[in-house]
C-alpha cells in the first residue's frame, strides 16, 4: 500500500497536473530552444501522467473501499502541496508575460487558471473513477 500511495500522490497527481501545465508553457515559448527541449520533457511526461493510472487500474482489484479513501486522503495531501507551491509563486512573482514566455513558462495567473482547470479535469476525475474520493 505505500507503493501505491506513493504512485497516487507522485504520477496520478504530480505528473497529472504538470503534464498539462508543461505542454501549455512549450505552447507560449517564443524562443525556439526552449520550446523543443519543452516538448521533449513532456513527451516524457505524458508516459510518467499515463503510467500512475495504469497502475491503478491493475492494482484496482486488490484494493478495498477503505484503501480507496486512504489514497483519496493521499492525493488530496498532494493537490494541497501542489496548491501551496502556487499560492508562495503568487506572492513572489512580478515578472510580465513577455518575459515569463520568453523563458518557456506561464504567467503566475495563467498557471493557477490552468491548475485549478487541470486538477478537476485531471486529477479528481480519474480519481473518482477509481472510487479514491474524499473531496
Amino acid at each position: 500500500m505505500k507503493a501505491t500511495h506513493l504512485v497516487v500522490s507522485t504520477f496520478c497527481v504530480g505528473e497529472s497536473f504538470s503534464l498539462p501545465l508543461l505542454h501549455a508553457s512549450s505552447r507560449l515559448s517564443t524562443h525556439p530552444l526552449t520550446r523543443a527541449v519543452q516538448r521533449c520533457i513532456v513527451d516524457d511526461e505524458a508516459e510518467h501522467a499515463s503510467f500512475g493510472w495504469t497502475y491503478l487500474d491493475w492494482v484496482a482489484p486488490h484494493l478495498s473501499a477503505q484503501d480507496r479513501l486512504a489514497l483519496g486522503v493521499s492525493a488530496q495531501e498532494a493537490i494541497g502541496d501542489a496548491r501551496s507551491f502556487f499560492e508562495r509563486l503568487s506572492r513572489a512573482s512580478d515578472a510580465t508575460a513577455e518575459h515569463v514566455h520568453n523563458l518557456g513558462s506561464l504567467t503566475v495567473d495563467e498557471l493557477l487558471e490552468l491548475g485549478e482547470h487541470t486538477i478537476e479535469k485531471q486529477v479528481f476525475t480519474p480519481l473518482h473513477a477509481h472510487g479514491c474520493v474524499t473531496f
